[in-house]
């Protein structure tokens, strides 16, 4: 009776009190926070650059100023004569190259105030190079004309070679040529004909001349060893 008695904790003290997040965050059925909004922005914003890269890797080389992707060269030889380089990827067929070839001859030969230009010789460039496979994904490889392969393969799996596409060609321009001869070509006309959405705007461009108008001709001839 005269003994001590046990105190009993408060049933509002001894409640379970819930555990807070480090992040503060209170998730609740059917809304998000702001950081997760932010997290699956930045997913999509990765998967979309992802799909992008894939797009571009398996396009073919469009026609634009040589670069990592390839794309044409050019250079005066002499007031008249010109060489021109076109270098296509695994997804360029070789009758693209040839045209992309003979349309920056025609430019070349429009821009310099010449009417037809004579290819005097064309050689082939074409790179040849090998994609290792390794259970079935491909590894990355790097590569440079000649032969020269850096990359690695296993032996689980398998290799096959990798075709890219080139040409250069030179030509020689003239301006009313007589008597014609049949090699010759025209060079407005081939331009007219074969791309009637370029030429104009090449035209534009000779009739009202700025900055960026005139030929991008490279001074410095490419690599005779490529």
């Amino acid at each position: 009776m005269g003994g001590s008695r046990t105190a009993r904790p408060c049933p509002e003290q001894s409640a379970v009190q819930p555990v807070r997040r480090k992040t503060g965050r209170v998730l609740q059925k059917g809304n998000h926070s702001q950081f997760d909004q932010k997290a699956n922005e930045g997913a999509c914003m990765r998967c979309l650059a992802v799909c992008v890269l894939g797009l571009l890797v398996g396009c073919a080389t469009p026609y634009h100023r040589g670069g990592l992707a390839g794309g044409y060269d050019d250079f005066q030889i002499a007031d008249n004569e010109f060489e021109i380089t076109f270098r296509g990827n695994r997804y360029t067929p070789e009758e693209t190259v040839k045209k992309y070839l003979l349309r920056r001859a025609a430019e070349l030969c429009f821009i310099n105030n010449f009417t037809h230009f004579l290819p005097c010789w064309e050689k082939d460039r074409t790179r040849i190079a090998t994609e290792y496979s390794s259970h079935g994904s491909t590894s990355s490889y790097v590569f440079r004309y000649p032969l020269s392969l850096y990359g690695f393969s296993s032996s689980q799996g398998y290799s096959r070679p990798v075709i890219c596409p080139a040409a250069s060609i030179r030509i020689r321009c003239v301006s009313d040529p007589t008597p014609k001869l049949s090699s010759l070509i025209d060079a407005r006309g081939f331009l007219e004909h074969n791309f009637p959405k370029e030429f104009p705007k090449l035209e534009a461009s000779q009739a009202a001349p700025g900055p960026g108008a005139t030929a991008s001709i490279s001074a410095n001839p490419p690599d005779r060893g490529q």
